[in-house]
């Protein structure tokens, strides 16, 4: 039995928007407020901490999100792809 040649660009698409989903949702999960604070000590905590993380979550999201954003644009410029072709884009 031979081995299609060429892949289904659509699953390359599928995999890429999916890499970078789980990217952008991993970089929320490391901000952490913490517990038991009463309310001024977690305003101070806040101005301090939390912060200046939701500005480099803000950034990268974006940064991310360009990226995507090219890798969307590329893959409509594919008209045919192999094995080798989906594993430099993994």
């Amino acid at each position: 039995m031979a081995f299609a040649t060429q892949l289904d660009i659509k699953r390359i698409q599928t995999l890429t928007d999916s890499i970078f989903a789980v990217a952008m949702t991993i970089l929320i999960l490391e901000i952490r407020i913490p517990f038991k604070l009463n309310s001024e000590h977690l305003v101070k905590y806040f101005l301090h901490n939390t912060l200046s993380e939701l500005f480099f979550y803000f950034l990268s999201f974006v940064i991310l999100g360009i990226f995507w954003i090219g890798s969307h644009f590329h893959h409509h410029l594919i008209v045919e792809t192999d094995r080798v072709s989906s594993w430099f884009n993994i």
